[in-house]
């Protein structure tokens, strides 16, 4: 069943009665990427790859749901094109404006609160992808808030969605 990251209309708080922001990650490696609020998501289970001969590296292959047929992002690619992960668990994201596609992540999704996170946030300045916006760091992970839509449009576009190797 798909699950929606929509926060609710009033903040949970904390023991001090502070609002606090949760938002759901997927983690690749020792990064961890946020999902935007609005971006509809669900665990694929026992999901069999098709690999497309001649794909560019980021592409999978593609995987059959319910009669859709969704388009298989290889993460570990996008975010470091030298890894050679061979991850097989998949997250289906639907962004309401976008047709939705499966990636590759390490791990089941998590929630965190960000307040933390956003008072330490950098831009991007290049050092990610350009549908990466920021980044924190804590406690030994990397956390990154992403641009979803960004990153469907540039697939949809078939545009580069990788870091070039003159921005390291």
């Amino acid at each position: 069943m798909p699950q929606s990251n929509d926060l609710p209309a009033s903040p949970p708080c904390n023991k001090k009665n502070k609002p606090t922001d949760n938002l759901f990650f997927y983690p690749i490696d020792n990064t961890r990427i946020f999902i935007e609020s609005g971006i509809k998501m669900e665990v694929l289970e026992q999901s069999v790859i098709y690999p497309i001969p001649n794909a560019p590296k980021w592409y999978s292959g593609v995987t059959s749901l319910r009669g859709d047929i969704l388009t298989i992002v290889n993460m570990h690619f996008l975010l470091n094109p030298t890894s050679n992960s061979k991850t097989t668990r998949l997250l289906k994201l639907e962004h309401p404006n976008f047709p939705p596609l499966a990636i590759a992540i390490d791990n089941l999704p998590h929630q965190r609160d960000i307040n933390t996170l956003i008072a330490r946030k950098k831009n991007n300045d290049k050092h990610y992808p350009e549908w990466i916006n920021s980044f924190s760091t804590d406690q030994n992970h990397t956390y990154l808030f992403a641009d979803h839509a960004a990153l469907f449009n540039a697939i949809q576009s078939n545009v580069s969605i990788t870091q070039s190797a003159g921005d390291n």
